[in-house]
């Protein structure tokens, strides 16, 4: 899933699909209820999820309200030149296609206390660790 040969327009496209696709789940929305909420059709959100359409400013911030989440979420995890770092687009990757990340998500997003759930992710780090 690297898309390391893309310039860095294209890179930024499709690490807002791949967030808009990853909150979309998460919130357990179908494409026709995010495209009811954010006023398009759900033919566009699947454009937008596969980085075939670029989102504009200001949807972005329709779609942002409709997900629940901050303007800033979409963008978190890019380095410089709008290039993810390898490890976390191939983790991000395998993580979507498992069939309980939605609710795994969905459950760690309802934990309010930062400290929390830093303390869940040393906790699921320790376990990760111990795997054979």
């Amino acid at each position: 899933m690297s898309n390391d040969n893309l310039d860095p327009e294209a890179r930024i496209t499709a690490h807002v699909a791949l967030r808009l696709r990853i909150r979309r789940r998460m919130q357990g929305l179908t494409l026709d209820q995010l495209a009811e909420k954010a006023s398009v059709t759900p033919q566009q959100i699947q454009k937008y999820e596969r980085g075939l359409n670029r989102v504009s400013a200001s949807k972005l911030l329709q779609l942002a309200r409709a997900l629940n989440a901050p303007v800033n979420y979409f963008y978190d995890g890019l380095q410089n030149g709008g290039q993810m770092s390898a490890d976390v687009e191939d983790g991000l990757a395998d993580f979507l296609r498992a069939d309980d990340a939605p609710a795994l998500v969905s459950a760690i997003n309802r934990i309010q206390v930062r400290s929390t759930r830093r303390r869940l992710l040393q906790l699921v780090q320790a376990i990760a660790d111990e795997q054979p």
